[in-house]
């Protein structure tokens, strides 16, 4: 592996007009940083014009270790790449964060011409970083007040339920940490009593320097129905750019139901999602999610079979795609499977239910009022099996963002 690397350190120095200086590669170190071989593969691919290539290699860099003229030049280079490729939104966000000063005089001035080229997608950038490095330091909070309402189709024993709550989320540096508590109130046709609960919910998550984020969540839920008081859910997720278009991530969940009417319960809950970006500008994105959900309970009434909820994984699978126009943007979301006690919306949204849910479909609709005040509305509908009837619900939800400065 090592005499590999060394072959690498020597086909940049061959390939390159100027070779790079021992203070950015040691030819007489033992090891060669992972950032170092990202970028001699990245470039090889970009002098022979593989650009797609190459701007994966040096993405990959800019995310690795490695000395930081190494990191410097990847960024330069994957900004140059990016450009060359047509996207001038990603070439001027990387560009944007560039020290021209630790570049080679030939790249110098790549780097000008660079500039010029992207023009006022280049000044937006770099006004956003000079912004974002006067900011950092400033503790961010957001008030995101919500309500909702659910009705069910004739079939069900269920007829509507009301739910509203809260959250604030604090976001300083590397950190943030949200939390918030809703409450719900569900009604029954015939001669059921109504139901009501309230639950809290907290989320603290990291960024690593190299573009990993690590979750922790919890939710608690409170009732006066004995079956569904002390539900407690906790959570572990981590998220992932592997490319420049391309984000892995990757949730676990347990939850106790510890006084079900099926036994004392825990449920295992595990999701894999892909997100990529076809397009990004100024004035428009578009992105899509795909993922895939596992659920599986685990209780007394559960594994004797006496319940209909069967001793299985549950899967579901889901599929997103989401569009901006300027301060608009649109979004629509459909899944298959099943699922059963499922946790979504990163521990915000827990079915504590005895019922099965077996696909569904929504969409959603937000608009950017001012830098500091988004709207949100979200309609879905989804179907229901419980005891083997069948059934829907549909739902919609507003929410109001607001950031205090």
């Amino acid at each position: 592996m090592r005499e590999f690397r060394v072959i690498l350190v020597f086909l940049y120095a061959l390939l390159s007009s100027a070779s790079l200086s021992a203070s950015v590669l040691d030819l007489d170190s033992e090891t060669v940083e992972n950032a170092d071989i990202y970028f001699l593969m990245g470039y090889k691919d970009f002098l022979d014009g593989q650009y797609g290539a190459a701007a994966e290699s040096f993405y990959q860099a800019t995310v690795s270790e490695g000395q930081p003229e190494i990191i410097n030049k990847a960024r330069f280079y994957l900004s140059l790449t990016q450009a060359k490729l047509g996207n001038k939104k990603f070439s001027a966000s990387n560009a944007a964060w560039v020290n021209q000063y630790t570049l080679l005089s030939q790249e110098k001035e790549l780097f000008k011409e660079l500039k010029y080229l992207l023009g006022n997608y280049y000044n937006t950038a770099f006004s956003s970083r000079t912004a974002y490095e006067e900011q950092r330091d400033k503790l961010w909070i957001w008030g995101l007040p919500y309500i909702g309402i659910i009705n069910y189709s004739a079939e069900s024993t269920k007829s509507n339920a009301l739910f509203y709550g809260a959250y604030a989320s604090f976001a300083k540096n590397l950190w943030s940490f949200s939390a918030g508590g809703e409450s719900f109130d569900l009604r029954f046709r015939e001669n059921i009593s109504d139901y009501s609960q309230t639950q809290a919910v907290a989320n603290i998550s990291r960024t690593s320097e190299f573009g990993t984020t690590w979750s922790g969540r919890y939710a608690q839920i409170f009732s006066s129905t004995q079956s569904q008081t002390g539900i407690q859910v906790l959570g572990l997720g981590v998220s992932k750019w592997v490319s420049n278009f391309n984000k892995i991530i990757f949730d676990t969940y347990y939850s106790s139901y510890p006084n079900s009417s099926l036994g004392n319960m825990g449920v295992y809950q595990g999701s894999l999602v892909w997100e990529h970006w076809f397009h990004g500008s100024l004035v428009s994105d578009f992105w899509v999610r795909v993922g895939d959900q596992v659920t599986h309970a685990r209780a007394a009434d559960v594994g004797n079979g006496s319940s209909f909820i069967q001793n299985k994984i549950y899967n579901r699978i889901f599929g997103e795609v989401n569009f901006r126009w300027m301060n608009l943007f649109f979004g629509g979301t459909y899944w298959l499977g099943d699922e059963v006690f499922g946790v979504r919306s990163d521990g915000a949204v827990v079915y504590s239910g005895v019922e099965e849910h077996v696909g569904g479909y929504g969409g959603n609709i937000a608009y950017q009022i001012t830098p500091d005040i988004r709207v949100h509305t979200t309609l879905s509908s989804e179907s229901l099996s419980a005891s083997n009837v069948r059934s829907k619900m549909t739902s919609i939800f507003a929410m109001l963002a607001i950031k205090f400065k």
